[in-house]
C-alpha cells in the first residue's frame, strides 16, 4: 500500500498545484500504485488482528513469572496500541483513494475532494498517533522491566527491545538499502522492526525455557 514513490513531476496536480492544501504525507507513496493493490494492502492490518493479540500475550508471558502486575500492564498497553493500529492502517485507503480521485475530477470538484481527503486523513490520524504513543510507552516499559530483571529475557536484551532501537531500525533500514529496494520497504519499516524484535524475543524466550527445563532436570 505504501510501496511506491513519486515526485511532483509525476503528479503535478496533487504534489505541486495542491500540495499545500493536502494534509497527507504518505500520498506520494500511494499515487503510483493501482487501486487493487492499495485495497489489498489496506486489508492486511485488519485481517492480522489475531496476530496482534498473540503478540501482546507473548510479551505478557515473558514477564508473568517474575512480575505479574508489570506483565498485565505492558500487555494491556500493547493491546491498546495494536487495537488502534489496524484502524489507522485501513484509513490510508480512504484518504489515498479520495485524493487520487482528484486526478479525474473536474476543476470545480477538486477542492471538495481534497477537503474530504483531509478529513479522512485527520480522523484516522488520531488513531495513528494514539497507537504510536501506546507502542512507545509499552516498549519503554519492556526495556525498563528487562533491564531490572523483571522478565525471562537476559538483561542485555533491553538494548534491543526498546523504542529507540526499533525507531533506529525503521529509519536506518531504508537508508541502508538500494533505492529500488528501499522504496518497497520504507512504508513498512517500523513493521519490519517489530517483526525483528518479536523474532529475537521468541528465540530468547525459547532459550530461557530450555535453560529452566535443564535446571529442573538436573
Amino acid at each position: 500500500m505504501l510501496g511506491g514513490a513519486s515526485s511532483p513531476d509525476d503528479f503535478p496536480l496533487l504534489l505541486d498545484t495542491h500540495s499545500e492544501a493536502i494534509q497527507f504525507e504518505s500520498l506520494s507513496m500511494m499515487l503510483p500504485l493501482d487501486s487493487q493493490r492499495i485495497w489489498f494492502g489496506a486489508l492486511i492490518a485488519p485481517l492480522a488482528v489475531p496476530l496482534y493479540l498473540v503478540s501482546a500475550l507473548h510479551i505478557h508471558g515473558a514477564f508473568q513469572a517474575r512480575s505479574p502486575r508489570l506483565a498485565m500492564a505492558l500487555s494491556f498497553i500493547l493491546l491498546i496500541g495494536f487495537a488502534w493500529t489496524p484502524l489507522a492502517h485501513a484509513g490510508f485507503y480512504f484518504a489515498g483513494e479520495t485524493f487520487r480521485g482528484v486526478l479525474a475530477a473536474p476543476t470545480d470538484a477538486q477542492g471538495l475532494l481534497i477537503e474530504l481527503g483531509n478529513r479522512f486523513a485527520n480522523f484516522f490520524g488520531v488513531f495513528w498517533m494514539g497507537s504510536l504513543l501506546a507502542a512507545s510507552l509499552a516498549w519503554t516499559g519492556v526495556a525498563v522491566g528487562v533491564a531490572l530483571g523483571r522478565s525471562d529475557y537476559p538483561r542485555w536484551a533491553a538494548l534491543l527491545l526498546n523504542p529507540v532501537t526499533l525507531l533506529a531500525i525503521a529509519i536506518g533500514l531504508p537508508l541502508a538499502l538500494p533505492r529500488d529496494l528501499a522504496v518497497l520497504v520504507e512504508g513498512a519499516a517500523f513493521n519490519i522492526a517489530l517483526l525483528l524484535a518479536f523474532l529475537v524475543s521468541t528465540v530468547l524466550l525459547w532459550r530461557s525455557a530450555e535453560e529452566r527445563a535443564e535446571r529442573a532436570g538436573a
